[in-house]
């Protein structure tokens, strides 16, 4: 693929299936408009996401990640097939779903939008100057990988370590970095750094995401609802999934159904 930066993950472990609940909701939204979104990542919740805008000693430097922020949109994904936390954690109503797919798949899926394709093909520019000659161009780089899991002073001690200045791929790599506690969710990330309108910068007028086209059924392997949703409405919101074309297996997770003598 153009411009992917890959970090903490070999070949191999681009076939393995990774794994994402997601709001109902929101997976009917996706069938309905063909869409993937990614987020900015200044958006993520635990206070030690990204690591170069909050401890940058630096306050050029720390001004200058917080503006590469700006144009980076990322998504999380895990290893972890099925777990009890996973399920509380990000499935709060009991009634959210888990995807399944492959980091290769996902790639791919981005890879292969037509919005994707358009942006690397006919970028649009961003600033002329009839002057001198000189423009800015709408431009796209990927990225993904697994997330290392590590001790505040290791964090620290990474921080420490950039003594190249600027630089685009040590701001990718902290992207893939978080603290211990979190080890058990066994993050895959994957994401685009898109610089797109300069005004957003400072005025942030955007939803702060990056929606591209894809081809559901080819990114996403089966959908498992939550263990907790009634049979009834399990049922019928299969059902809609189906009509809204989704030909891949949907399951209901069994990880809490009561153990029967025949299993053992």
């Amino acid at each position: 693929m153009t411009d992917l930066n890959t970090y903490n993950i070999n070949e191999d472990e681009l076939d393995k299936f990774v794994y994402r609940i997601i709001d109902y909701d929101r997976l009917v939204k996706i069938l309905k408009t063909n869409n993937n979104t990614l987020v900015r990542t200044f958006m993520w919740e635990d206070p030690f996401e990204n690591l170069l805008t909050i401890l940058t000693s630096d306050k050029e430097r720390k001004t200058s990640y917080s503006t590469m922020n700006k144009f980076t949109y990322a998504q999380c994904w895990s290893f972890a097939n099925e777990n009890d936390l996973l399920w509380r954690t990000y499935s709060p109503n009991k009634e959210s779903v888990r995807v399944r797919s492959t980091p290769r798949k996902l790639l791919k899926s981005i890879y292969n939008s037509s919005k994707i394709k358009e942006i690397l093909l006919k970028p649009r520019i961003l600033w002329e100057s009839s002057r001198d000659n000189d423009k800015i161009e709408e431009s796209i780089s990927f990225f993904c990988g697994k997330v290392k899991y590590l001790t505040k002073d290791e964090i620290y001690d990474f921080i420490k370590s950039n003594q190249r200045g600027l630089n685009l791929k040590f701001y990718f790599e902290s992207l893939f970095i978080k603290r211990e506690p979190f080890r058990n969710e066994e993050e895959f990330r994957l994401g685009v750094y898109h610089v797109s309108e300069l005004h957003d910068i400072i005025l942030e007028f955007s939803e702060n995401i990056f929606n591209y086209d894809i081809k559901f059924n080819d990114v996403f392997e089966e959908i498992v609802f939550d263990p907790r949703i009634s049979n009834e409405k399990y049922n019928g919101l299969k059902d809609v999934l189906k009509k809204l074309q989704f030909e891949n297996p949907i399951y209901k997770s069994d990880i809490y159904d009561k153990p029967s003598i025949n299993d053992f």
